[in-house]
């Protein structure tokens, strides 16, 4: 049940992560985004927030079915969420095309994930 949630449940997280971004919370939607990514993949793996690591959530995701480029897309979001919290971050537009990129990537591993569960 839980990974059929997932996707239900980060695009709740994402949406909290597209209200910062119209108020200009910038600190705020990067948490939320990188919180919604995070929880995503362990929803979706079934494998707990504290054990997740981007050489874990690689082997995993790609041992699933999801292709590389999506997979290294999602890490260099997270990478920049984590980066962005601590130093400052670019403007709106690139904001922007971050939040647009994890909505994307999260849509691609979804089919990718939900495609290799049916041939198994």
């Amino acid at each position: 049940k839980k990974t059929k949630q997932a996707n239900k449940v980060a695009r709740k997280k994402l949406k909290k992560a597209a209200n910062h971004l119209k108020s200009g919370d910038k600190e705020g939607f990067y948490q939320e985004l990188s919180k919604g990514l995070w929880g995503y993949i362990s929803d979706k793996l079934l494998i707990p927030v504290a054990e997740l690591t981007s050489d874990k959530v690689r082997q995993e995701l790609i041992e699933n079915g999801a292709e590389e480029e999506n997979t290294n897309r999602l890490l260099e979001i997270l990478e920049t969420c984590e980066f962005a919290r601590y130093a400052p971050a670019g403007n709106e537009s690139e904001r922007e095309d971050i939040f647009k990129s994890a909505v994307e990537v999260i849509s691609k591993l979804e089919n990718n994930l939900k495609n290799i569960r049916k041939a198994r």
